[in-house]
């Protein structure tokens, strides 16, 4: 507080978090570390599938390569989007939401249509595409720019105009996923996606609260009225108890991590690959890692996938815009559950879900989308919001960074809100 004029001024605090109208974007290099992290993680899934190609190949009778040049292709396809959208402003991202939600739509249905209730993919020429992988890129975007925009219109607390079109879409989603696909675990990932970008955004907590209460109540009823899903549940509860029957995965996915000891058995001496492991190449892919790799290996994955969310999390603080601040926390929500559920699953410590790991399970639509999230990432991280540079105003130009009035490179690091 000082005095000026007889007038008193209010000092802004530092840790306040300025107007978005006071800001403006400043260009810089990316963030580099996220593009490496996610490459080493990549050549880690090719190393593990030109491994286990000629195994699991021969089990559904195609060639030795099979499955790696397949995943390869994958790899190629997602660094062109990577790069697309690492390129992309902001503003022209925007537009394609609602094109997006129109694809997942028609895939969706094309999927009741061709093969019926209970798929998943969609299968032309020997190639597969899943929708839910579509459907959460593009809700990560809708939600950000919608809640972006309700917040400029001073509408984020408005329970009818903010949270209702959200539990709908998030409604139908369900129905889709849920009821006639059967994909609970995809859906998992949606909830917590749609979850924390709400949180973020500063929706009232109570809302959240009772949404939260609403969905797991939703889920436990999705589990109790489906009986295969109640037999994952009591296998996760006690693996060992029927381990030739229903729980012969959870058991095969233990003695997989197991077997890999302290180093592992190395890369080409996998055991669990020759068919006695269902879902190799895709749900079971950390179990056939850590037996090649060990503990070791399996702590230096999880580090990695670690480093990288956390260099996302940097990135998403570092950014007074509420667009690319949503849509950074939306894809390290999808990176971070899905990486736990998958992991915990085949360390036993979760039910089985049929959801791949990010970066390192065979190919497809999965795979091609995180990396276009991760372009999406790039392009986020070479914008720094910082204050408006105002000449007559001491206490802006205190708060400016001096190195911005330099014109070099280095960029000026906002303090972060309160979520």
């Amino acid at each position: 507080m000082r005095y000026a004029g007889g007038q008193i001024h209010r000092r802004e605090p530092q840790w306040a978090m300025p107007k978005e109208q006071d800001l403006e974007q400043r260009r810089h290099r990316p963030d580099y570390l996220i593009g490496i992290l996610s490459a080493v993680l990549v050549a880690i899934g090719l190393i593990v599938m030109y491994s286990i190609s000629p195994a699991v190949s021969a089990l559904s009778g195609d060639q030795s390569n099979f499955y790696f040049t397949r995943h390869l292709l994958s790899v190629g396809i997602g660094l062109v989007g990577l790069v697309f959208f690492s390129t992309v402003k902001l503003k022209y991202l925007s537009r394609t939401v609602y094109p997006l939600a129109l694809l997942a739509l028609a895939a969706t249905v094309t999927i009741l249509i061709l093969d019926g209730v209970a798929f998943r993919w969609i299968k032309i020429a020997g190639f597969s595409f899943q929708p839910a992988e579509l459907v959460k890129f593009g809700l990560i975007l809708w939600m950000a720019f919608f809640l972006s925009k309700q917040r400029l219109n001073g509408a984020i607390t408005d329970t009818k105009k903010t949270l209702r079109p959200v539990l709908i879409v998030m409604a139908a989603i369900s129905f889709v996923t849920v009821v006639l696909q059967r994909d609970l675990g995809s859906t998992v990932v949606l909830a917590a996606i749609m979850g924390s970008i709400l949180f973020v955004s500063n929706v009232p907590l109570k809302s959240l609260v009772l949404v939260f209460l609403g969905l797991l109540t939703l889920g436990t009823l999705a589990i109790v009225s489906t009986p295969y899903r109640r037999d994952r549940f009591e296998t996760f509860m006690n693996p060992a108890k029927d381990c030739q029957n229903e729980g012969y995965h959870a058991c095969q996915a233990l003695i997989a991590v197991g077997s890999g000891g302290l180093i592992g058995l190395g890369v080409g001496n996998s055991v669990q690959a020759y068919g006695y492991l269902p879902e190799t190449p895709t749900d079971s892919i950390f179990a056939i890692y850590a037996e090649k790799f060990g503990f070791v290996g399996s702590v230096v994955m999880i580090v990695l996938l670690g480093a990288l969310i956390m260099r996302m999390i940097q990135v998403a603080s570092r950014t007074q815009n509420w667009e690319s601040r949503l849509i950074m926390v939306g894809i390290v929500t999808w990176i971070g559950a899905q990486s736990t559920i998958n992991i915990g699953a085949m360390l036993g410590l979760l039910p089985l879900k049929g959801i791949t790991l990010p970066f390192v399970s065979y190919g497809g639509s999965s795979l091609i989308f995180i990396l276009c999230a991760v372009g999406v990432t790039l392009r986020i991280s070479c914008y720094t919001s910082v204050r408006k540079y105002n000449i007559e105003s001491k206490e802006q130009n205190e708060t400016t960074d001096s190195t911005n009035r330099r014109g070099n490179r280095r960029t000026y690091y906002p303090p972060l809100s309160s979520r």
